[in-house]
């Protein structure tokens, strides 16, 4: 069994407040970075990539920790934490709060907030450096895996977008959303009551991320017969695209597996679109997403109603065989991503499976393992 040792932050790291962004962020050779997002560019940065950073305000995220992938001006949203990488590796560091973020160190009443003092008293076990660089370079393994599907999948959807864009230069038509559609319809707005024990899904607009659908350990569940009720109203079924449409707009997703597992709530729209081409309006709405979080309308929350989707018009190609070529074309691709996106939740539920049992000390490397 690997030894551990406690220590306390604030003897093994240094650690500063991000700062207020400049007047002009519009450009410049370094991202500001709030912890949260990539929020423009500067000309200066104050934190260097690869250091462990900690989201310390803010709405939803406060607690989270990262590493920052490059050279960037941290904002005041977040806390840098320059580790004594003679004692804990950075990386080790974030995947050790990976799963199980700092939210718990909120010491704010009104307002969340995580302050440097906070942090200081925290207690973190670690094993020997060299165990720590061995489980990182096993997690980065699959991690840059899933960055890699990830990026040849970015790279597929470009092209289609592309090729999108090339047939409808040539001849184009404008038709309402609501013309082509078979059905458009949104998840429930009744009450549900949670079933912890059953492997249905209820999710949200919060599992729609990137163009893909994102399910993970602590979703709701309900029973079969809640499911079947949802499912005979939805008719949800493979090649259907999901729209989030309250809240968070705009998300757009393709089912490419049939959703034997899961229906949502109000806050996503569902568009059948079988007898045109659920490829076609994929790509249309894609190349309309701006207008479409536009059409949004809402003082407290934003919301796209159905009649507002429904009448959305969509520029469509106007020569049938370019529709059934590109329709072609788009099946091939969009199986091709889909067998990559099977893979990252594999890789996925490898890691998310691995990590504990590897921070514990339960797994350890062998010094053979490179």
């Amino acid at each position: 069994m690997e030894r551990f040792t406690k220590y306390r932050l604030g003897d093994i790291a240094e650690m500063r407040y991000g700062k207020l962004p400049p007047d002009s962020i519009k450009s410049g050779s370094y991202p500001v970075f709030s912890g949260y997002r990539y929020v423009g560019y500067t000309d200066s940065f104050n934190c260097s990539k690869g250091t462990v950073i900690v989201v310390a305000r803010g709405v939803g995220g406060t607690g989270d920790v990262k590493l920052t992938e490059q050279d960037c001006f941290l904002t005041n949203l977040s806390i840098s934490v320059v580790l004594n990488q003679s004692i804990c590796d950075p990386a080790y560091f974030y995947y050790k709060f990976f799963k199980n973020n700092l939210r718990y160190l909120d010491s704010g009443s009104a307002q969340s907030q995580i302050t440097i003092d906070d942090l200081k008293r925290l207690e973190v076990t670690l094993p020997s450096l060299l165990e720590q660089q061995r489980i990182v370079r096993v997690l980065k393994s699959l991690d840059n895996k899933i960055a890699l599907n990830n990026r040849i999948n970015h790279n597929l959807e470009e092209f289609l977008d592309a090729r999108y864009e090339e047939i409808i230069s040539k001849s184009c038509h404008s038709l309402a959303l609501s013309e082509i559609a078979d059905r458009i319809t949104d998840g429930t707005h009744n009450t549900v009551i949670d079933s912890p024990g059953n492997p249905y899904y209820l999710l949200s607009c919060k599992n729609l991320k990137g163009g893909q659908l994102n399910i993970g350990s602590a979703e709701r569940k309900i029973d079969f017969v809640t499911f079947h009720k949802l499912r005979q109203r939805t008719k949800l079924c493979k090649w259907d695209i999901l729209l989030s449409s309250v809240g968070t707009i705009g998300e757009i997703v393709l089912l490419k597996e049939d959703p034997s597992l899961f229906e949502f709530q109000r806050s996503v729209a569902m568009i059948k679109a079988s007898r045109y081409s659920p490829f076609i309006v994929y790509s249309a709405l894609r190349r309309q997403r701006t207008e479409l979080i536009h059409a949004a309308h809402g003082a407290v929350q934003q919301c796209l109603f159905l009649s507002d989707i429904g009448s959305f018009e969509l520029t469509l190609p106007k020569d049938p065989v370019d529709t059934l070529e590109f329709s072609r074309l788009s099946a091939i691709t969009h199986t091709m991503i889909s067998e990559r996106e099977k893979e990252n939740t594999e890789l996925t539920l490898s890691r998310d499976s691995l990590l504990p049992k590897l921070l514990s000390g339960e797994f350890t490397i062998s010094n053979k393992c490179r």
